[in-house]
């Protein structure tokens, strides 16, 4: 009986994460990376219909600068991500100050047409991840 309910927990899952365009995780596994200074980040790949993104636990999208830090992303115009300038850190690690910069600062950002479109159209409008 606990075989087939994990079982069917398993291939509910499973079934459902293939089925979902958007939000859907490249691993369902945090990763521990080491930023140039040394300090640990844990990220989460995602996917949203097609185009890979990185992103804190607690969702904050992220983008790596020329100095290989990773920095929170912000909107940027038309339909671009664009650097922060805060280099990030788990949420145990912030501070008062980044904490309260971060209030500005919309989770789970994602590219926006026309800039999406452009990178579909780089990729060859095949998805990263299919």
């Amino acid at each position: 009986m606990i075989f087939f309910l994990l079982l069917f927990l398993l291939t509910s899952h499973f079934v459902t994460a293939q089925n979902t365009p958007s939000g859907v995780s490249v691993s369902p596994y945090v990763l521990a990376i080491q930023q140039p200074d040394g300090a640990t980040l844990r990220i989460i790949g995602r996917v949203d219909q097609g185009i890979a993104y990185t992103e804190t636990e607690d969702g904050y999208t992220l983008l790596k600068n020329d100095r290989d830090f990773y920095e929170y992303a912000k909107k940027g115009a038309g339909g671009k991500l664009k650097f922060s300038g805060i280099k990030a850190k788990d949420a145990a690690d912030r501070s008062k100050k980044e904490k309260k910069m971060l209030r500005g600062i919309t989770q789970h950002l994602r590219y926006q047409s026309p800039y999406r479109q452009l990178i579909l159209k780089k990729m060859g409008n095949q998805p990263y991840f299919k």
